[in-house]
């Protein structure tokens, strides 16, 4: 897979969360708000993704940030597919869908997005920056709004 296919793979992963974000808006209403905020940053997040010249950076990438290679990808999509799936044919609970979002957002693919904003807004190219640095900070946000949900619920314990 080339590099810019796996870049589109990440895309189509951030596209694809957001749409089980939107999902979830739909199915937990009183937590609508929650799955609101996390689904308009990813869409943000594929919007920008779509925007970078990444072939670009990618030369001055350090080599502990790479793209996701494909199989670490297909495993994500993969993944992301059976939670829609999970959605339109079975009861999911909010404790599933937490848990099941708390996988996908800490996968690789997310992972990749991170690492590559950093990089990104460090590069002497400022004019992302801004975007940059705010993605950075609702990615790694991510993770702990829906840790704070599940300490909230009761589904996750302090220890």
């Amino acid at each position: 897979m080339e590099i810019n296919d796996r870049i589109r793979g990440c895309i189509q992963i951030e596209q694809t969360i957001a749409s089980i974000y939107s999902d979830f808006m739909n199915r937990f209403p009183v937590e609508k708000e929650f799955w609101e905020g996390l689904f308009y940053d990813e869409v943000e997040h594929a919007s920008f993704m779509n925007g970078v010249d990444y072939l670009k950076f990618i030369p001055g990438l350090p080599k502990e940030v790479s793209i996701p290679e494909s199989p670490y990808i297909a495993k994500t999509m993969e993944y992301a597919l059976s939670v829609q799936n999970q959605i339109k044919f079975k009861q999911v609970s909010l404790e599933d869908a937490l848990k099941m979002s708390l996988i996908l957002e800490e996968s690789m693919v997310e992972t990749f997005m991170n690492e590559l904003m950093v990089v990104l807004n460090s590069s002497d190219d400022k004019s992302y920056s801004r975007d940059f640095e705010d993605m950075l900070i609702e990615e790694r946000g991510h993770v702990s709004k829906i840790k704070n949900m599940m300490l909230n619920k009761g589904y996750l314990k302090m220890t």
